[in-house]
């Protein structure tokens, strides 16, 4: 990737999950990972005085819950 105004970044890359199971005809339990691996990745360079600015990528994240339709 590249932040033209800036430095050329490394690619970013993320390994996400998710999936669904469904209870009964209209509710629902899932389960969200992001970031599984945990990568520490720069996505853009902020516009500061200092090198060490930037955007950071989020950290590892979990997502469980219920989903109920009407």
């Amino acid at each position: 990737a590249k932040d033209t105004k800036y430095n050329e970044l490394p690619a970013y890359k993320s390994l996400n999950l998710n999936t669904t199971y469904s209870i009964k005809e209209n509710s629902n339990a899932f389960i969200k990972i992001e970031n599984l691996l945990n990568r520490k990745n720069i996505v853009n360079r902020g516009g500061g005085t200092s090198e060490n600015l930037g955007y950071k990528s989020p950290d590892f994240s979990l997502f469980i819950g219920l989903k109920f339709e009407n």
